[in-house]
């Protein structure tokens, strides 16, 4: 049965939207958030040196929000961690961090709080998140992670009328983080850049004994068409996820009872050594090639922004 959520107080939410070179979302986005019915919350936009003067026009169309520029682009997890020291040092209870292709209901905030007031053990919790054209399909309703595998994957929305439900990570689209887990586990690892800090920050919330979750009561909507898929053909978006999966499972696999040694080299096997990623390396074609300097990347230890495809994919994931 449903659990019902009685009177709550309103702590005090920061809301993050991370901008690089993308001022006409952010500025949607934006409009959509001065929609929430919550009482308490603070939006703040931190511009990760964005070079398409989205500063000027952010500034310009909401003078009354806040901004913080970084002089560079810091990747979703420095870009982000800008932020969220921000929201803490400033009094925050929770922090919602948002990418600025979203757009959000006007009781999403409202619902988030209330579930995590209910439940005081989150630590990270995500509404489903829709895409913009229709409310099908959904793109993130939960998460699962294949140990033995080395893959992760979404799992289909459970709408049960529960507040809310455990999953492996909730989705850096639209995050909701408590501040006393933030402060406990630490803040995104930013030898990532970005993909794959999400589930990194997770795991370590669930270590330390928080929930994390997805709430089915709530949407918010990603603005890409559902049949866009350009985005993770490009070399950075191969390079970051190639690398950083290696990262996230060697990092973790060991505390799920999968040994690292085996779980590299399938992954290793995956990537790099078949005769279709022998032939395209051979062609010199840009994927094989991200997908070949990632792996020698993580061998190496070299983590954080690469400087051949810090510029490529998606700042915020």
């Amino acid at each position: 049965m449903p659990c019902a959520i009685g009177d709550v107080m309103h702590p005090l939410v920061f809301i993050i939207v991370l901008n690089w070179n993308s001022w006409r979302d952010t500025l949607e986005c934006l409009g959509s958030l001065k929609q929430l019915d919550y009482p308490n919350y603070r939006v703040l936009v931190v511009d990760n040196g964005s070079t398409d003067g989205s500063e000027e026009r952010i500034r310009e169309a909401y003078p009354e929000i806040e901004l913080l520029q970084t002089g560079a682009n810091l990747g979703y997890a420095g870009g982000n961690n800008v932020g969220i020291r921000h929201a803490l040092s400033n009094g925050a209870a929770y922090v919602l961090v948002v990418n600025p292709d979203v757009l959000i209901e006007q009781r999403t905030l409202t619902t988030l709080v209330e579930v995590t007031l209910f439940h005081p053990r989150i630590g990270a919790l995500s509404p489903v998140v829709r895409f913009k054209d229709k409310h099908e399909p959904v793109w993130f309703g939960g998460s699962v992670i294949h140990w033995q595998e080395g893959r992760v994957g979404h799992t289909t929305i459970q709408e049960d009328g529960e507040l809310c439900h455990p999953c492996a990570w909730a989705s850096g689209c639209c995050l909701l983080m408590s501040a006393q887990a933030l402060l406990e586990v630490g803040l995104f690892d930013q030898r990532y850049f970005m993909y794959y800090e999400e589930a990194d920050l997770c795991q370590r919330m669930s270590r330390a004994g928080y929930m994390v979750a997805v709430c089915p009561l709530t949407n918010v909507f990603h603005q890409l068409s559902s049949g866009e898929t350009v985005k993770h053909e490009t070399p950075g978006f191969i390079y970051y996820m190639t690398r950083n999966s290696l990262m996230f499972f060697s990092r973790y696999v060991n505390q799920h009872g999968v040994s690292r040694v085996q779980l590299l080299w399938t992954l290793y096997r995956r990537y790099l050594l078949n005769r279709t990623t022998a032939r395209a390396l051979r062609r010199r074609q840009p994927a094989a090639v991200a997908r070949f300097q990632a792996c020698v990347d993580f061998a190496i230890g070299r983590y954080g922004a690469s400087e051949r495809y810090s510029k490529q994919g998606e700042p915020c994931v």
